[in-house]
């Protein structure tokens, strides 16, 4: 359903068609429910599955998309499953499903060089940051074991992952995939692995022989949180949690700079990694900024939010402000494009457009005292400077 969702609200800001919306939300759901082997419950779902999209005034009213008032309101797009039926016959229905996000979308007419009009859009998930995807461990065997893994960092001779460098400092855990939310728990370094522990789905073991690759991002001052990037093996995934599993098998730990977790990896972990060799070369490399991938600096974006909405007010350069982790990371592109398509429908050309889009990177902090930007509605839960 999370998947169908977004899928509609994609499609519905390229085409703004609440019936092409609805075809594409339900064809990803049908996939969805192929993927995990529930071909068998299609008709029977399909049949008790409602999917729209709605616009929303000030007042809490439901406008009417085809509204030009309703061009530049948040938007709710919602999917249903009622009467879900238990895969056991004769047993009571197990229940209903309702998933929804809201999101703003943005579109420029564009004139291309031959003359031609297209249309470029833009939207972005205003509930982005709440989680999607929450586990826990039920099982008594899984909570078992989960103790029992952590039973290494009691170890003082080798273990399957090696011998204990920097054990239970706090860190930050996220993975590539765009529906991850970072969360927070206890990391522990060994000389051939890494161990997570979360306070929900408990431990997470990270051998290195399921390692392709390790950066390490250490920051570009003392205020700036530190990373390291792991590239995984697709047979790690059954060993994850659903919610940090991705297409790519990357994840990325947050270490706050000045904390426990950064001083003893700094200190104890990172120089015994940097002795060790594999066959193409180094195990762990050290990158800067502009060395990290995209994918990377999303994934470093979003654990550093969620770092600096943890951090008490003293910590805060002057004139910031604490609020909670609601903005995405794609939001100050999607502000840039809504900002220049809120001025009209004025037909914008391409050329043009690149140069207005093209600007260098700006350090966030910077950003948030130079860019200024008017949003003709107000939205909740985003702050923009006026």
């Amino acid at each position: 359903m999370v998947q169908a969702v977004l899928t509609g609200i994609r499609c519905y800001c390229n085409t703004f068609s609440t019936t092409k919306a609805w075809d594409a939300a339900e064809q990803s759901f049908q996939l969805s429910l192929d993927a995990h082997g529930l071909t068998q419950y299609k008709s029977s779902l399909l049949s008790k599955t409602i999917f729209n999209i709605q616009a929303v005034n000030n007042e809490g009213r439901v406008i009417p998309l085809e509204s030009v008032e309703s061009r530049f309101m948040v938007k709710t797009a919602f999917m249903a499953v009622y009467d879900i039926p238990h895969p056991l016959e004769g047993r009571e229905v197990l229940g209903s499903l309702v998933f929804s996000e809201s999101f703003l979308e943005s579109c420029l007419y564009v004139q291309e060089q031959d003359g031609s009009v297209s249309r470029d859009s833009h939207f972005t998930i205003l509930t982005a940051d709440i989680p999607r995807y929450v586990s826990w461990l039920v099982d008594e065997c899984d909570v078992k074991l989960s103790e029992c893994v952590q039973q290494l960092l009691k170890q003082e001779e080798e273990t399957c992952l090696g011998v204990v460098l920097s054990a239970g400092d706090t860190a930050l855990m996220s993975s590539s995939d765009l529906l991850t939310t970072a969360e927070e728990g206890k990391i522990s370094f060994f000389s051939e692995g890494i161990l997570f522990v979360h306070p929900q789905y408990g431990s997470v073991t990270l051998p290195r022989n399921l390692i392709c690759g390790l950066k390490f991002y250490q920051g570009d001052s003392s205020r700036t949180l530190a990373a390291l990037f792991l590239e995984c093996k697709s047979s790690i995934l059954p060993f994850l949690p659903f919610q940090l599993r991705s297409a790519s098998h990357s994840l990325a730990f947050g270490l706050q700079a000045k904390s426990n977790s950064y001083r003893s990896f700094c200190a104890q972990v990172l120089p015994v990694w940097l002795r060790q060799k594999c066959d193409v070369g180094q195990i762990v490399q050290t990158v800067s900024r502009d060395q990290l991938t995209p994918e990377q600096k999303i994934m470093l974006c979003r654990l550093d939010r969620l770092c600096k909405s943890h951090a008490p007010l003293t910590t805060l350069p002057s004139g910031s402000l604490k609020v909670s982790s609601t903005a995405p990371p794609e939001l100050e592109a999607f502000l840039q494009h809504f900002a220049l398509s809120s001025l009209g429908q004025e037909v914008v050309q391409r050329n043009h457009l690149e140069v207005l889009f093209s600007r260098r990177e700006t350090p966030p902090h910077q950003h948030a005292r130079d860019c200024k930007v008017c949003l003709p509605c107000p939205v909740w839960g985003m702050a923009t400077t006026a």
